[in-house]
């Protein structure tokens, strides 16, 4: 990527450098000054997509937008569970607690097209914890009077693939046939990104440069690597400034990839992901409700973190004013982006749960690796099939009493269950009769 100057911007030479401090904690001295949340100005809603934004030049790196939208949302449906509901998910409750496998991975339940597992606890107040690819759902008891009907989460890949008002629209209508559902959802949590291609240094500025209301700044690494910051840490609003291809290393996510490679990234320079983070209460105060109310507020709640609840700046020799203090060059091109609501997906694809094929081919070569190894093999075929009679003998011996095609079955309905792609339940009585039998012979050794 060329570093070239834009119109508006600093030169490169002149962002001057600063002398690095030690990390510490902050106390909120001079904060930026507070305000209400800004309308959103003319011509933003329904602005294109950031991500056609061009390179901008800092400290001698380009700095070029590759998208930004919503990474995580939350909404709160209020309403009550319908007594039938109340006590299926009871009994489906009890089933995920079976010691038998068998019977734990008919902890499942079809609503619509979605196949929720059924976990065997709750989560919070919430009585019952309900998961699919597109959705986690945490549903009230009908005794909990104070409680939301159901607090549901939107991953990331589905908030980046999909448009907004359709997600809420399938949510609602999975919510809607456990219970009796009252008015508007609520956003309970909503976190805002922008991921960007470049080179800076972003741990080229002292400690004290983030001028902010929260009491916390954490800088982090991994092995010794400089990763990122987090600012305001178990606060309602929370910003992060993060490294997110070292984080894709760990977890890859080819969806994210796949959509930067399209806005301009040359798969090499590092992408680091600014976020910011907030919760009911922020929102509340700011007049953020309903998911209706999103789409013409998102670049003026942008515009609120960055100017109001904290800003990068420059320190200043013989200042002591932080808060007069010139914003940093970086800090003004994160805040210049032009957010436009992403309105159409990126590409039409199923989402899931499954272990990335790149994991389970680590984990299984491995094993496979690590046995011929051991046992002096060196043909691949070879190693595989004797690794496969190696297991199968060290199963059918187990004192356990679970034969190795016993386990494999047990192992197949629970991850099936778990990455919701085998339904276990079955319809047809006669299907559902031939599985058990199928069951009981493996388990009995027959």
């Amino acid at each position: 990527m060329e570093c070239r100057k834009e119109p508006g911007h600093r030169d490169c030479a002149e962002t001057p450098s600063v002398p690095e401090t030690a990390a510490g904690v902050l106390p909120p001295a001079d904060p930026p000054r507070a305000g209400p949340l800004a309308g959103t100005p003319s011509g933003e809603t329904g602005a294109p997509p950031c991500n056609t934004a061009p390179d901008t030049c800092i400290g001698g790196h380009p700095f070029r937008v590759l998208r930004c939208g919503v990474d995580s949302l939350y909404l709160s449906y209020r309403g009550r569970l319908s007594e039938a509901w109340e006590k299926r998910l009871r009994a489906l409750k009890l089933t995920a607690q079976s010691p038998e496998a068998a019977e734990a991975a008919q902890a499942q339940v079809k609503i619509g097209e979605h196949l929720f597992e059924v976990l065997d606890k709750g989560s919070r107040h919430f009585a019952y914890v309900l998961i699919d690819n597109w959705f986690r759902l945490e549903i009230s008891g009908r005794d909990a009077e104070r409680l939301p009907l159901a607090h549901v989460k939107f991953p990331s890949e589905l908030l980046t693939l999909y448009p907004l008002v359709e997600v809420e629209k399938a949510a609602r209508f999975v919510v809607a046939t456990l219970g009796r559902v009252e008015g508007s959802a609520i956003v309970s949590r909503i976190d805002l990104c922008v991921d960007v291609a470049t080179g800076f240094p972003m741990n080229s500025w002292p400690i004290e440069a983030w001028v902010t209301r929260a009491h916390r700044i954490d800088p982090h690494y991994v092995q010794g690597r400089f990763s990122g910051w987090s600012i305001g840490s178990g606060g309602s609003i929370v910003c992060r400034l993060y490294d997110k291809t070292l984080e894709l290393q760990r977890k890859p996510r080819e969806y994210l990839t796949a959509l930067w490679r399209e806005t301009g990234w040359d798969g090499s320079t590092p992408v680091w992901r600014l976020e910011f983070q907030f919760r009911r209460a922020p929102l509340k105060e700011l007049g953020i409700n309903s998911p209706e109310d999103l789409p013409a507020v998102l670049a003026a709640l942008w515009r609120y973190a960055m100017t109001e609840w904290l800003r990068l700046t420059e320190p200043s020799v013989g200042d002591q004013s932080r808060s007069r203090w010139p914003t940093h060059p970086l800090w003004e091109a994160f805040a210049s982006v032009a957010w436009g609501t992403i309105s159409t997906p990126l590409k039409r694809v199923r989402i899931e749960r499954i272990p990335h094929d790149e994991v389970l081919f680590q984990q299984g070569l491995g094993a496979l690796s690590s046995f011929m190894a051991s046992h002096q093999v060196a043909d691949i075929p070879e190693g595989i099939r004797q690794f496969m009679e190696a297991a199968q003998r060290h199963y059918d011996r187990s004192p356990n009493g679970k034969t190795f095609r016993l386990y494999v079955l047990e192992k197949l309905l629970v991850k099936g269950r778990r990455f919701n792609t085998r339904l276990n339940v079955r319809d047809d009585p006669e299907q559902r009769a031939r599985e058990a039998e199928a069951y009981r012979r493996a388990k009995d050794g027959e």
